[in-house]
């Protein structure tokens, strides 16, 4: 710890300054190359990204993590004495019970690549761990001693808190500060998505409107042309199909099949939804995605290993050694570990 430390005050005196200030990525993604504005709420509102999402911190929420003593023998036997144990087994703070909290973890990590929570301390004892929204992090100043400063927003009110009193989990990431926010990353990706499913939703609401045409023989009039048109809004949108049409002056319907560009719509579905899958690394057949046979496994039992062997285990391994460098002081960790 002290060497990092050593670094980062390097490099700032490298660029001439006493702070450096990393900005945090807040609710509102980017704009997409599809033109989509991608939000929080937006991509939720996807249902492959709800489910990838809760997929993934239901999951980890459902294993349980424990506090242990590590005797010399290399056995272990529960710390259900220490506080660590207590705020993380039992109670982590008045709304939250680990389960719950672990799904805001997860689904943080999942979401924004960091998750934040503030230490409550008295008297040197570790009582309550309170959760921050990661969108509520504006900024991570790097100070000259090494250390950094978390600037949080709240009911439109900033505070700084130390490091020490912040449970910092970080995400995938390349820099040590900051884990990659996934949606950020992946809005090109969300915004396809988002652009399909308006389009398909434009598709049905339109209901009549591919299903077949109308032919005479002879040029209608204006006033005529708008009173059929009038007659034709009765059949529009999706809810009202099934009713009868009564044809007049010898027209004849012709029914026209699907077209080439709506299928290939329904195709683009199907890709966005695989895509998604790729971004959380989330085998499509988990959340229901059951049109094309899996790649990741022959059988459930071989898909539930991988599963948990590339995608839920640097997830808990993640966490384990963060409460490890954040929750327990450095003279316990020969003695005291964290496992899921």
């Amino acid at each position: 710890m002290k060497k990092l430390n050593e670094i980062k005050q390097a490099i700032l005196k490298k660029l001439g300054l006493n702070a450096l200030v990393i900005p945090v990525i807040t609710d509102s993604f980017g704009t997409a190359m599809s033109g989509q504005k991608v939000t929080l709420d937006k991509a939720l509102s996807i249902s492959a990204v709800w489910a990838c999402v809760r997929l993934l911190s239901e999951t980890v929420s459902t294993l349980p993590i424990k506090i242990y003593y590590k005797n010399a023998d290399g056995s272990r036997i529960d710390a259900k004495e220490h506080d660590l144990y207590k705020v993380l087994c039992v109670e982590p703070n008045r709304i939250q019970t680990p389960v719950k909290m672990l799904e805001f973890l997860v689904a943080s990590i999942s979401i924004k690549g960091n998750a934040f929570f503030e230490k409550k301390i008295i008297g040197g004892r570790l009582i309550a761990l309170i959760p921050i929204l990661p969108q509520n992090v504006t900024e991570i100043k790097l100070l000259s001693n090494g250390k950094f400063d978390y600037i949080v927003i709240e009911n439109n009110k900033q505070r700084v808190i130390k490091e020490e009193n912040i449970w910092h989990i970080r995400g995938f990431g390349l820099d040590g500060i900051l884990g990659i926010d996934v949606f950020a990353q992946g809005k090109d990706i969300i915004g396809a998505a988002q652009a399909s499913g308006e389009a398909s939703s434009k598709f049905f609401e339109s209901g009549m409107s591919i299903s077949g045409v109308l032919s005479v023989d002879q040029v209608l009039k204006p006033a005529q042309r708008d009173m059929f048109q009038e007659k034709m809004d009765i059949y529009r949108s999706s809810k009202n199909s099934g009713k009868m049409m009564v044809l007049e002056a010898g027209m004849k319907y012709q029914g026209i099949a699907i077209n080439p560009e709506q299928a290939q719509l329904l195709e683009t579905r199907g890709y966005d939804v695989e895509e998604i899958c790729r971004l959380f690394k989330v085998p499509p057949t988990l959340i229901g995605y059951m049109s094309k046979q899996s790649s990741w496994a022959s059988s459930r039992e071989a898909l539930n290993h991988q599963f948990l062997t590339y995608t839920l285990l640097p997830i808990l391994k993640n966490i384990e050694q963060s409460i490890s460098r954040s929750l327990i002081k450095p003279e316990d960790r020969d003695k005291i570990f964290a496992k899921f």
